[in-house]
């Protein structure tokens, strides 16, 4: 049912990020995205590479009616994450929750590196 659901042209992906609090949390709090492209348009080819993208960027963005995010176009915010594909997954696990994906090179938003603690840029 998941991967029925996940694929219809009208549904967007959300996280578990509300349930984050306590010890334990769900292991998409940390990875939701990155398995999202790794199964759905990677191991499963269920849908395009563009197609997942989109239901993480323009369709919430459209839903929550932030016109000038979620898409790349001229006057809208940059907000932008940069990553091989082939290399970006999720790492959490229920074992072992609070584990960032991999794979993710550079971080804009606004079109501006976010400064850390200590003014360093953030790459992972």
């Amino acid at each position: 049912d998941v991967d029925r659901v996940l694929c219809l042209p009208y549904v967007s992906l959300i996280s578990d990020a509300l349930y984050g609090g306590g010890g334990m949390p769900h292991p998409r709090l940390y990875g939701a995205f990155p398995k999202f492209l790794r199964e759905y348009a990677g191991e499963k080819s269920a849908l395009s590479f563009a197609e997942a993208v989109r239901k993480m960027t323009g369709m919430p963005a459209r839903r929550l009616g932030l016109k000038d995010r979620g898409t790349l176009e001229p006057g809208n915010y940059a907000d932008l994450l940069v990553f091989d594909p082939a290399k970006f997954t999720d790492r959490a696990t229920w074992q072992n929750p609070r584990q960032e994906a991999e794979g993710l090179e550079y971080v804009l938003v606004n079109g501006k590196p976010p400064q850390e603690r200590g003014g360093k840029i953030v790459k992972k």
